[in-house]
């Protein structure tokens, strides 16, 4: 037994070999496990028990084999065997420790960019409620008011723009939009890089309200916003502002990702009766979403232009068929009967023989005719005085009139009117 005590004692060293125990490696293991991020904590966790109860096998299954052999070189032997695949199940545990490691460099360097974000973000709002209180200080001192008690009450509201509480910054914000003093629209403006995007719908709504030229401006930089709520609020205020750029951006929301934003643009288009849009429209009406369909015949109804809407009676939705042969009977201000479950050959027909009948009642009544689709849309004087130089010539290079930079205001005005009127 003394020869096997000895054989005990070497296989223990050979174990330890390197200067640290098994027992230290499981010590080390569990502590840095619990600082793991969850999604690989458990897995990690489970491993090293896996490990720690096979070498502890492996131990008992070392003594065991040794104690049963008679011959010291087989016992040996036997010990070795079992020691070289302790050892291996080591390596393995010292692999996950060095994962472990990794980890928690990540984690330490995650920290220091989230805190750092933390403060750059602290940083950024205090400055920028720095501006919001000079902006509200110049309205209250050079803005025009009513009176004294109408400038305290416009500088209590205003006040509210600098709460830490965001549900009372938007009541701030509808506030100054009901009031409708124009000494607000550097303040909403300023409030615009809070970045809130339930904030930014309610000042596109105060801007419009306010009836101020900056509200044009918020919209043409947030319409292509990543949020629908922005994205619809800046519709609506192109559809309030009637400017004359409005129609074109309008236009384009009908190719916007979000289905919503595609049936509100068809459906400001119709109420804006927008000639231009025509082509627009009537391409949509490829989209396969029927809601968006649907909301493009109504519109179409309201321009009545019926060519494209014919086209729509041969569409694979039923629905947007009725919806077809509804606006027809409207636009054409008659109870056309026409078989909307017909199909192939007999749907052709039909269709042939509606466009058919359509013809022969525009020619029979001059006064019947088909929007044209490049009539410009007629223009106030006072929304072409607010807008920039630029944008009345991008109106003119649209329209085909001859103008440029050097031009007074007054005489590229000049010109968009008489185009107008023809």
């Amino acid at each position: 037994m003394d020869q096997k005590g000895e054989l005990f004692r070497g296989l223990a060293k050979t174990l330890n070999a390197g200067g640290t125990a098994l027992v230290s490696v499981f010590d080390t293991v569990a502590k840095a496990v619990t600082k793991v991020l969850p999604g690989e904590k458990e897995g990690l966790k489970s491993k090293v028990r896996e490990y720690q109860k096979k070498i502890e096998k492996q131990y008992y299954e070392i003594g065991k084999e040794v104690l049963k052999q008679t011959d010291m070189a087989k016992a040996s032997e036997a010990g070795e065997a079992g020691v070289k695949l302790a050892l291996e199940y080591e390596r393995e545990i010292n692999k996950i420790q060095k994962r472990i490691n990794e980890i928690e460099e990540e984690e330490k360097a995650l920290k220091a960019k989230h805190e750092a974000e933390r403060v750059k973000k602290r940083e950024a709002e205090k400055k920028l409620l720095s501006s919001i209180k000079s902006e509200i200080s110049k309205a209250i001192n050079t803005g025009k008011f009513e009176a004294v008690h109408k400038r305290t009450s416009f500088g209590r509201v205003a006040e509210g723009l600098l709460s830490g509480d965001p549900g009372l910054r938007i009541f701030s914000v509808i506030e100054l939009g009901r009031i409708r003093n124009k000494a607000a629209v550097p303040i909403l403006y300023e409030c615009v890089k809070f970045g809130d995007p339930n904030l930014t719908c309610e000042i596109i709504k105060a801007l419009i309200s306010i009836a101020d030229p900056a509200a044009v401006k918020l919209c043409k930089q947030k319409i292509t916003s990543s949020d629908i709520r922005v994205k619809h609020a800046c519709l609506v205020g192109l559809y309030e502002l009637s400017f004359p750029n409005s129609i074109s951006l309008i236009i384009d929301a009908l190719q916007d990702r979000n289905p919503e934003i595609r049936i509100t643009a068809a459906t400001l288009l119709g109420w804006k009766e927008a000639p231009e849009a025509i082509p627009a429209l009537t391409k949509a009406l490829a989209n396969k979403d029927a809601r968006l369909k649907k909301a493009v015949i109504t519109s179409l109804k309201n321009m009545a232009a019926a060519a494209p809407v014919i086209s729509a009676l041969s569409d694979r939705n039923r629905g947007v068929r009725e919806a077809a042969l509804d606006a027809l009977r409207t636009i054409m201000d008659s109870d056309i009967q026409f078989d909307i479950d017909a199909s192939g050959s007999a749907l052709s027909e039909e269709i042939e023989k509606l466009k058919k009948w359509w013809d022969a009642k525009r020619k029979a009544s001059p006064e019947i005719s088909e929007p044209p689709e490049d009539k410009p849309v007629k223009l106030k004087i006072r929304v072409l005085k607010k807008m920039l130089k630029d944008d009345l010539l991008e109106i003119c290079k649209k329209w085909g009139i001859k103008a440029n930079k050097n031009m007074t205001k007054t005489t590229i005005i000049k010109l968009i009117k008489t185009k107008d009127k023809q």
